[in-house]
């Protein structure tokens, strides 16, 4: 993240921790995966984002 060619504003870590927010990074529990999304509307760039939409 601190390499300005990649230009990553957060950063999501799967750990066997609870949820916490460091800086610009935010540790989940590992069984958040479930919660992934792959987004393909982007061309060229695959990212992912978490729908946490369920939970509420």
């Amino acid at each position: 993240m601190a390499n300005p060619e990649y230009s990553i504003p957060r950063a999501f870590t799967l750990c066997q921790g609870n949820v916490e927010a460091v800086g610009n990074v935010v540790y989940l529990p590992i069984y958040m995966v479930m919660f992934i999304q792959h987004n393909t509307q982007r061309t060229g760039n695959d990212t992912y984002k978490f729908d946490l939409t369920g939970l509420a």
